[in-house]
């Protein structure tokens, strides 16, 4: 069964996945939470599937051999040294909203102030907005 971690991002020189990743569970409100995101922008929070990150072989993306320890508490980083970047997910951090341009969808729909959220979907909204404001990206990833 796949894990989603909701993961502050940045990604300049390197890709940093911050060490702050939350476990979402259940499924069931993870799906309806990026449904009522979606209605705000697709893009709020885009998804990327774990072992499509690094880099083993130039015509291909991504590596079965080794993936990233998501629950390891750490940050991850790669920087080329020893971890390189897929292809891919390069093309995908590149097309990847700033963290101001995600803020300034969410101010726009007031979801915050939507009393219909239920307590696990606040949680994960506030953890993202502060890692917004902080000028994290945030994404969703799939580890499988």
């Amino acid at each position: 069964m796949a894990n989603f971690w909701l993961t502050p991002v940045t990604y300049e020189n390197k890709l940093v996945l911050g060490a702050e990743r939350i476990l979402c569970a259940p499924l069931f409100d993870l799906q309806t939470f990026r449904e009522r995101l979606s209605t705000i922008n697709a893009r709020v929070l885009p998804m990327f599937k774990a072992n499509l990150l690094p880099d083993d072989d130039d015509e291909f993306c991504g590596s079965d051999e080794w993936l990233p320890e998501l629950d390891s508490g750490l940050e991850v980083t790669f920087d080329g040294n020893p971890l390189r970047l897929s292809h891919c997910a390069e093309a995908f951090f590149d097309r990847l909203p700033g963290a101001s341009e995600c803020l300034t969808w969410m101010n726009q729909s007031d979801i915050e102030n939507d009393s219909g959220l239920p307590q696990i979907e606040r949680e994960w909204l506030r953890k993202m907005i502060g890692w917004l404001e902080s000028g994290y990206q945030v994404i969703l990833l799939r580890e499988d």
